[in-house]
C-alpha cells in the first residue's frame, strides 16, 4: 500500500505519481495507492487515471481527519511534490516510521539522505519515480531499515523537544 497526503492541486507531482504508479501496477497488480487530500485537481486526475488499467487500485480518500490511521495501514509514503515548504505530511510520514519516497527537491533534501533515511527520486521525472516504486516495494529489509531511520532522524532533529530547545536557545540569545 503506497499513499500521497497532498492537497490535490498543481505543483504537487499527482500526475507523475499516477503515471509511476500505473508503470509499476503493470508489472505488480497487487499494488494499491491511496491518495489523502481534496483540491482542484481532482476531476483532472481522475479523468488520467480511468485511462489506466490500475484505476481500480486507486482510491482517492477526499481529506481525512484520520491520517495516522492511514498512515498506519501504509506500507510506504510518497510525496511527489514539485516545490513547497517543509511537508508536514512527509515528517509525519517519517516519524510514523514510513520509508518515504519524495521528489529531490531542495527542502526534502534537507530532512531525506537518499538511501539513508528515506528514497529522492528526480523531480517531474516518472521514470525515476516508477523505479523507486519499484525498487523500495521489492525489498521489504530496506523499507524497515529506511523506516527507522526517518523516525529516528525526526526524533533526533525535529521532534517538539528539540524544536523547543532550539526557539529557547534562540530567544535566550537575542
Amino acid at each position: 500500500v503506497f499513499t500521497c497526503v497532498s492537497n490535490l492541486k498543481p505543483g504537487k507531482g499527482h500526475s507523475y505519481l499516477l503515471s509511476a504508479f500505473e508503470n509499476l501496477y503493470k508489472k505488480n497488480p497487487s499494488v494499491t495507492l491511496l491518495l489523502v487530500g481534496s483540491g482542484k485537481l481532482k476531476k483532472e486526475l481522475l479523468e488520467q487515471v480511468n485511462l489506466y488499467s490500475s484505476r481500480k487500485n486507486i482510491y482517492f480518500l477526499g481529506k481525512r481527519n484520520d491520517i495516522p490511521n492511514i498512515l498506519a495501514a501504509t506500507d510506504i509514503f510518497i510525496l511527489p511534490t514539485l516545490g513547497e515548504g517543509m511537508s508536514n505530511a512527509l515528517l509525519e510520514a517519517m516519524v510514523a516510521g514510513l520509508p518515504c519516497i519524495t521528489s529531490d527537491i531542495d527542502v526534502n533534501k534537507e530532512l531525506i539522505t537518499h538511501k539513508e533515511n528515506g528514497w529522492l527520486f528526480k523531480n517531474k521525472n516518472t521514470e525515476d519515480l516508477t523505479k523507486a516504486l519499484e525498487e523500495l516495494s521489492a525489498n521489504k529489509e530496506l523499507q524497515k531499515q529506511l523506516g527507522n531511520s526517518a523516525k529516528e532522524y525526526v526524533q533526533n532533529f525535529h521532534s517538539p523537544e528539540v524544536v523547543a530547545q532550539k526557539w529557547v536557545k534562540l530567544l535566550q540569545s537575542i
